[in-house]
């Protein structure tokens, strides 16, 4: 019965997990090159909709995050980020 498992549990199913935990080693992988910086960058590729590097429009799940690095415009203030790459150029620079 649903109601005796945790929802942690019952919220993530065996294969998501090994997805999302799959993502998360991209992640770190193509956090190694250096991300243009935050001021050159459209608003759909500083959250993710475009790739950062070539600027080709992602579809939902096609691309690789690249972490939720940290931008400050100005002292006391900071923006949080979600870019991603697109297959070809996270290929093209994994080390």
């Amino acid at each position: 019965d649903r109601r005796d498992r945790p929802a942690a549990a019952a919220a993530v199913p065996a294969a998501g997990l090994r997805a999302l935990l799959h993502r998360q080693v991209q992640s770190v992988t193509a956090a190694a090159r250096p991300l243009p910086g935050y001021g050159v960058l459209s608003g759909l590729q500083r959250y993710g909709l475009d790739c950062v590097f070539c600027g080709v429009q992602l579809a939902p799940g096609g691309g690789v995050s690249l972490g939720r690095p940290r931008h400050r415009p100005s002292p006391g203030v900071r923006v949080v980020w979600a870019p991603r790459a697109c297959r070809g150029c996270f290929t093209e620079e994994a080390p």
